[in-house]
């Protein structure tokens, strides 16, 4: 989950057998209490295991022979049922059996969870679904990608093969393009050739060119070639987005790039880090002697790990970036020269070769955003100083960097290598894998058409516009209990959020097919040229983006693939999406109880909306600009309450590391207001329905449920490096910490598991904002 403004702030997440575990009072009692009762336990495992089985037989048998439609989870009350009647009885449909053996399965019910509610709801899974071994970390979001890429694998086979006819040349398109990727014997003939001509192209490198000639070096048309035809930014960073103080208005922006680690990696020293930097530098090298290096080049490498390093030093920090208000800068082209002691002529020179498709001139006058001026000033002034051999070295070798594992062959156990030293991948991923990534980065709305088709429940969008206009009516009526909150500051927080624009689903040119070619129009792509495929791709995305200058924003636009498994609020254009990708088990199954949905996919809903007024969120209008609407005593209200999560989630650690509840602070405060506000809207559908009827198996009322099925969508397990790199980067909190920081603050999780006041999962101080 997400939020996301257009501009490299954004963020993005990025996540079956198991062991049957079956609950029954005795789980909410303290373990050793469970371990004394250890033998009972398993004779009612059996003994339920059996009765559900029976009973499961028998309905069936009962449903074919009356040749009904199978009962509805919730039974009529007028029958001779009260609400208090229905919440003892339990469901024995098959559907609602294989939901419940599909809970069963990720929990462990061994745990107590008043103690550790991570456990007790994703510990059966968590011991039966290890990491891969070319990932550094695997979550039920990892689970259901792999899922939808088996299905795109299949659509795409289908279109090489011709069983399936394409509705539109550009599935051909996308279709040819994938099989060059999996091309691999073809790559492999072909070699390190286009990588080394596009090295020349670029200029002479002096890591493998002795005959480096200073005097034909011209290091702004490197930077430019990088920039607009591979979409590398060494140095510094230019594309077109939404003016976010004018959010209707494309405009071009700068900001800071050029490093290719994390910034921590080059700067601290810790045993992690000195290894991760270190198997980076061995990497440089091992690649540049493939491509010929002899030892005087390679020296080179050493000049461009001590320059990243220097950038990274000025390069500004996750937290320090969540800042808007300290690092937006609106100004004309000539004073952002004047700001960062850039000549004017090379920045013209520099800009205007990168718009040159644009036809439109870029004058001084122009006017430009920058979030990183102080960074871009210092990082020029770095470079400029630099020999010319090094900046070539430096900019070429981030080029190589990013094509170098499209060759394959040594290049890829280079890479491998690499993997292996930095993040202990044991094993890279399926080639068809990898070909499906690439694919869908590039045509991703063009395979959304037939994925939707394929696995689309049209039944999702109903239940998801239920579900956000429920959860949107409970933020709203909730902003009147307030009373940290003025009027004035409530009122037009209402008013946002009445306005809030839903994407649900997909969008929907993907199903015309004059809208999707025109998407890709004048993209080229060949069979046997997968290195030059992805070059071409890369540049072409970069200029649809800079034609954007100087245009109306289209905020009918989606920020997110129809695959994705994924959710998002754009602040620019207070708009929340929920992908087709995402709308399957575990977050959304029209066969499951409401409790799981509303605590799955109802708490994702909940915490899109209240992206909308976190610590970022909160400074965007209803029209999307970035504008204070605030009174200085919400606002300090606000900055008070917040605070109290800064500190809560700053205490959580893993790998004897702390979190930083700062840098998390926008993603904690939606995660514990999106999931009050969904069980608010959960109580309310229930008094207005009648109650559901227990999972069997799981002896669980609705709330507890509700809490479990919220809980089993962040099951992940982390490798080392994985947990490291979020904790120090990131700006979501570890799955473990989402669950317990967010269930720690909320009183009704503690009254549904009966959990003693002071316990583990219900301290006495809690956090709240919304």
């Amino acid at each position: 989950m997400s939020s996301q403004v257009k501009s490299p702030l954004k963020h993005q997440h990025s996540d079956e057998e198991r062991n049957n575990f079956i609950i029954n009072d005795t789980a909410f009692k303290t373990t050793s209490s469970l371990k004394s009762k250890s033998h009972l336990l398993r004779i009612l495992v059996v003994v339920v295991l059996l009765l559900v089985v029976l009973l499961t037989i028998l309905g069936a048998l009962y449903i074919s022979m009356q040749k009904k439609k199978e009962p509805v989870l919730v039974p009529n009350v007028s029958k001779g049922h009260s609400k208090q009647d229905l919440k003892d009885e339990v469901c024995n449909t098959k559907e609602c059996v294989q939901i419940a053996s599909k809970i069963i399965d990720v929990m462990d019910s061994e745990v107590d969870p008043c103690k550790d509610f991570y456990e007790y709801a994703c510990g059966g899974w968590l011991k039966s679904v290890p990491v891969p071994d070319s990932r550094t970390r695997y979550s039920r979001f990892d689970e259901l990608a792999e899922q939808n890429s088996e299905v795109l694998k299949q659509i795409l086979n289908q279109l090489i093969s011709k069983e399936t006819k394409s509705v539109t040349p550009i599935l051909d398109k996308a279709a040819v393009f994938y099989k060059s990727c999996t091309n691999t014997k073809l790559i492999e003939q072909i070699g390190d050739l286009p990588m080394k001509k596009l090295v020349k192209d670029m200029g002479s490198w002096p890591v493998t060119d002795e005959s480096f000639d200073e005097s034909k070096w011209d290091s702004l048309e490197a930077l430019t070639t990088v920039h607009k035809n591979i979409s590398i930014a060494p140095v510094l960073q230019v594309y077109v987005a939404a003016d976010i103080k004018n959010s209707s208005q494309n405009i071009i922006v700068f900001d800071q790039s050029g490093i290719s680690l994390a910034k921590e990696s080059y700067l601290k020293n810790s045993t992690f880090h000195i290894g991760h930097r270190e198997a980076y530098l061995k990497y440089m090298k091992s690649i540049a002697k493939q491509m010929g290096a002899n030892e005087t080049g390679l020296k080179y490498m050493n000049d461009v790990m001590e320059f990243e390093t220097q950038l990274a030093n000025i390069t500004m920090s996750v937290l320090d970036r969540r800042n808007y208000h300290s690092i937006y800068e609106s100004m004309t082209l000539e004073e952002f020269s004047n700001r960062t002691e850039i000549p004017l002529s090379w920045l013209l020179r520099f800009v205007n070769n990168i718009f040159k498709e644009n036809n439109l001139l870029v004058l001084p006058s122009e006017r430009i955003v920058s979030f990183s001026t102080q960074f871009i000033g210092k990082a020029y002034k770095l470079f400029n100083e630099l020999p010319k051999k090094t900046q070539s070295s430096y900019i070429i070798w981030q080029a190589v960097n990013v094509m170098a594992p499209l060759v394959l062959g040594k290049y890829q156990e280079i890479f491998d290598e690499y993997q292996l030293e930095a993040y202990s991948l044991t094993d890279r991923p399926p080639r068809w894998e990898v070909c499906i990534s690439s694919t869908l980065r590039y045509f991703g709305y063009a395979l959304g058409r037939p994925f939707v088709e394929k696995v689309y429940d049209k039944t999702a969008k109903t239940m998801s516009t239920e579900i956000i206009q429920a959860i949107k009516q409970v933020f709203i009526d909730n902003l009147e209990t307030m009373d940290w909150m003025d009027a004035k500051t409530k009122a037009y927080a209402k008013k946002k959020a009445e306005r809030i624009i839903e994407n649900i689903g997909y969008p929907s040119f993907i199903l015309n097919n004059t809208a999707l070619e025109l998407e890709y129009h004048g993209l080229s792509i060949k069979e046997d040229e997968h290195f030059n495929n992805y070059m071409e791709c890369r540049k072409y995305d970069n200029l649809k983006n800079y034609f954007k200058r100087g245009k109306p924003v289209d905020k009918s636009e989606w920020s997110i693939l129809p695959t994705t498994v994924n959710a998002y609020y754009a602040p620019t254009e207070n708009k929340i999406g929920f992908p087709a990708g995402i709308l399957q088990w575990p977050y959304y199954d029209k066969r499951a109880p409401r409790a799981v949905s509303y605590g799955a996919i109802g708490m994702v809903v909940g915490h899109e909306i209240s992206h909308g007024f976190d610590d970022q969120g909160k400074d965007f209008t209803v029209e999307g600009n970035f504008d204070t609407w605030w009174t200085k005593e919400s606002t300090d209200a606000f900055k008070s309450r917040s605070q109290c999560f800064s500190e809560q989630y700053s205490k959580f650690e893993m790998f004897d590391r702390h979190m930083n509840g700062k840098q998390t602070l926008g993603e904690d405060l939606a995660d514990n207001g999106g999931l009050r506000q969904s069980l608010q809207a959960y109580q309310l559908w229930k008094e207005q329905h009648n109650e559901e009827q227990k999972l069997p198996g799981l002896n669980l009322t609705s709330e507890q449920l509700y809490f479990l099925a919220f809980a089993q969508v962040w099951c992940t397990n982390y490798r080392e490096s994985s947990a490291i790199n979020q904790i120090e980067s990131g700006v979501h909190s570890l799955s473990r910490f989402r669950v317990i920081g967010t269930l720690q603050n909320n009183q009704e999780f503690s009254k549904a598991y009966k959990c003693p006041e002071g316990s583990i999962m219900n301290p006495k101080k809690k956090c709240r904002v919304w």
